[in-house]
Order: C-alpha cells, then sequence, then structure tokens
C-alpha cells in the first residue's frame, strides 16, 4: 500500500474533537470556537465556497479578538491539554485552508492584473481632451 502525501491525509481528517470534554472554561469555550469555525471554514474551502469561507472568516476573526481579552499565560495542566489539542486543530485547517485558496488568490490576481492592464491600454490610446465618462 502506497502512503498517501499529507496534503491528502489532510483531507480526509475527522472533525474538530472536543478536547477535553471535561474542561469547560470560558477560554477554552472560545479555543473551541475559533476551531469549530475553522472546521466550517476548511469544509467551504473544500466545497470552493469562497464567499461562505469569507463571511466564516469574520466569525473567527471576532473570536480571536474575544480571545484577546483572556490572560492566556494561567492555565491549568486540564486547560493546556485542551488547548494544544485545539491549537493543532486550527492551525492544521488553516494550513488546509491556505493550501486550497492560494490557485483561487492566484486566479484573482492574474483578473485584477488583466484588468488593470487594459484600462492602462485604454488610457493610453484615449484622444486627449476625453474622458472615461464619454
Amino acid at each position: 500500500m502506497q502512503a498517501q502525501p499529507y496534503s491528502q491525509i489532510r483531507f480526509n481528517m475527522p472533525t474538530t474533537p472536543l478536547a477535553n470534554p471535561n474542561c469547560d472554561s470560558p477560554v477554552i469555550a472560545v479555543y473551541r470556537r475559533i476551531a469549530y469555525v475553522s472546521e466550517s471554514m476548511r469544509e467551504a474551502a473544500l466545497g470552493q465556497n469562497w464567499d461562505e469561507l469569507i463571511v466564516l472568516g469574520k466569525d473567527y476573526l471576532a473570536a480571536v479578538q474575544e480571545l484577546r481579552a483572556y490572560r492566556l499565560d494561567l492555565f491549568s495542566p486540564e486547560e493546556k491539554q485542551a488547548r494544544t489539542q485545539l491549537l493543532l486543530e486550527i492551525i492544521d485547517n488553516d494550513a488546509l485552508i491556505r493550501d486550497l485558496a492560494q490557485p483561487e488568490l492566484a486566479r484573482v490576481g492574474r483578473l485584477i492584473s488583466r484588468f488593470a492592464r487594459g484600462k492602462a491600454a485604454i488610457k493610453a490610446y484615449q484622444q486627449p481632451g476625453t474622458s472615461d465618462s464619454q
């Protein structure tokens, strides 16, 4: 049996674990929310649903902002374990999302570049005294 490349294995990863369900601190609840949103973002990227990914990205940023309100240097052993598991899931989801989004970002970049070149060409060939609105 041939081993799958890591990038292919990541496509088939299980859903976000609860990361020690006995740990119910408020800060871990925020980490769980971030992990859940990152998993939803991963699913949107796998389905090439870029609009949904952008909406979820806003939820992700809001949860990260909420996390900044907590002291992150005082964790119990259970919180450290849960945080580590959740962070690993979040980081893996982030890497997969970036891998999936990169070709789309490159495509959009090429479209913008073509548009800018076309606009510059039109401007260069306009007769003096004319404008875009004419």
